[in-house]
């Protein structure tokens, strides 16, 4: 595992197969501020005979006055050693692969054991016992509660509008709407994928207190969520004629054309407010999102009752276009 360095520089790996005469570079790992720890895997099979030996170069940036240091756990490199020989010693005896499976477990046990020994030397044993924080659960409840209402209120907005059509409308009017709900959707994906990726840069950003980046972020990253989609969802209503009228007929298709306009509307400005809804978790915040739609139930839902009963399948699109745009 290859940590990183505000300052730059880099780790190289070298191997000698001949006892030190002679070293090969295998790699020049470079140390940014920006990188975090990373898992790097280098083959050494090419270079295994009897005299190998590996060492590694730390280079300090040429702007730091440290030389550079680095870190061997050799509790870890003890135990991946022992585990393998023993497996060898298994296997070489005739033992199956529940012994195998054993002495893996073994082996776990004995590293966590020394682990623990280990951090006796530098910590009291009551610190590595676990114990009742009263605040740590309070604030962990405080956030999980609210995220699991969150979740409940989703589902209570994303079907209401569902549930009313297939009580009120015949059920083949149920199955086109739903199809043309799940089509419109997937438009939706690359805006939850982007506000996702950004979650763990603004929660840096945020806890770090860098309120001019984190701003500078959420706007460029907003923006690029408004404008490249609005093609997409731009077109999906004149793609969705020809496309309902291949796979139903003529009048399903003209039927679907205003729901699918509402659902394309409502998606996008769903997806407009995706990356808010991120930021506010990033900031700890997540009771503003608890809160718009605990509102929501008591203005949006009899509005979707009316569209609805109203104009139907039209109004089952209007209505989740009017809930995105109270959100």
């Amino acid at each position: 595992v290859i940590g990183h360095d505000d300052d730059g520089g880099q780790v190289s790996l070298e191997v000698s197969s001949d006892g030190g005469l002679s070293w090969f570079n295998l790699m020049n790992h470079p140390l940014t501020a920006a990188a975090d720890e990373q898992l790097v895997s280098v083959d050494l099979t090419p270079f295994a005979t009897a005299d190998t030996q590996i060492r590694f170069r730390v280079s300090a940036a040429t702007s730091s006055s440290d030389p550079g240091k680095i870190g061997i756990d050799d509790i870890d490199v003890a135990v991946s050693g022992i585990q393998q020989i023993g497996t060898i010693l298994i296997l070489a005896s005739g033992g199956n692969l529940f012994h195998v499976v054993y002495w893996f477990a073994g082996c776990y046990g004995l590293g966590a054991l020394i682990y623990l020994a280990a951090s006796l030397r530098f910590f009291p044993m009551k610190s590595l016992i676990p114990a009742y924080a009263s605040s740590v659960v309070k604030e962990n409840w405080r956030f999980a509660s609210k995220m699991a209402s969150i979740s409940i209120l989703a589902i209570i907005h994303n079907n209401a509008e569902k549930l009313l059509v297939s009580k009120w409308l015949p059920i083949g009017m149920f199955g086109y709407y739903g199809f043309a709900y799940g089509a419109v959707s997937k438009a939706g994906l690359m805006t939850s994928a982007i506000s996702q990726a950004a979650f763990p840069s603004l929660s840096k950003l945020f806890k770090a207190g860098n309120r001019t980046a984190l701003l500078d972020q959420y706007k460029k990253l907003q923006d690029l969520i408004c404008f490249i989609t609005v093609p997409v969802f731009a077109a999906i209503p004149f793609a969705s004629v020809p496309l309902f009228t291949f796979l139903f007929d003529a009048e399903t298709a003209r039927r679907l054309l205003l729901p699918t306009t509402f659902l394309s509307v409502g998606f996008y400005m769903n997806g407009t407010l995706s990356l808010p809804f991120q930021f506010s978790l990033a900031a700890g915040k997540p009771e503003i999102s608890v809160r718009t739609n605990i509102y929501a139930l008591f203005i949006v839902i009899p509005f979707t009752i009316f569209f609805i009963r109203l104009w139907g399948l039209t109004g089952a699109g209007l209505s989740w276009a009017f809930f995105n745009l109270f959100s």
